[in-house]
């Protein structure tokens, strides 16, 4: 859905339509955040079931289990936040959201991920609360910077306007 809605921006966009670049990539993110609800849903509550497709070992089963939902609870972040990032990309900016990523891997996922096993005892969980942290500030970063509209001034030209001007 990210990539699909980042080349939907990019081509209305390119036809001077940037409400409806904004109007349709909201759209996708509401779509691509409910379709994670289902399965942030579905995961969490049928976990155990998941895990023993692959494995019936009682301890790997609830070690996995609790690792699926807690990842379950970050699809919703994950989900927003890939649809917008790949918008922003299509519209043209690329270089926002790679510093997002950069920003939010070395400034939160990576420092998390150490720390939080440490803490009380959360052991190998909390190298998934980080990544859950991760998948937030992404969305929220690239919501913000979403709403600001700074993407939305990119130029980007049509192929009929590359044409007209090669000739």
């Amino acid at each position: 859905m990210g990539l699909s809605s980042g080349v939907l921006a990019g081509q209305n966009l390119g036809a001077q339509q940037p409400e409806r670049a904004e109007r349709s990539s909201w759209q996708v993110a509401i779509l691509s955040t409910c379709l994670m609800i289902i399965f942030s849903v579905l995961v969490f509550f049928w976990a155990e079931n998941i895990v023993r497709i692959s494995n019936s070992e009682p301890h790997l089963v609830t070690v996995t289990s609790t690792f699926l939902r807690i990842a379950a609870s970050g699809y919703i972040f994950l989900g927003v936040g890939t649809v917008l990032m790949h918008i922003i990309s299509g519209a043209g900016d690329t270089v926002s959201p790679m510093l997002f990523s950069i920003i939010v891997a070395w400034g939160i996922t990576v420092p998390l991920a150490y720390f939080l096993p440490k803490i009380g005892n959360l052991d190998v969980n909390g190298v998934r609360w980080a990544l859950i942290s991760g998948f937030a500030a992404q969305a929220i970063l690239a919501i913000i910077y979403f709403r600001f509209g700074k993407w939305k001034q990119r130029k980007i030209q049509s192929l009929v306007q590359c044409e007209d001007n090669n000739t």
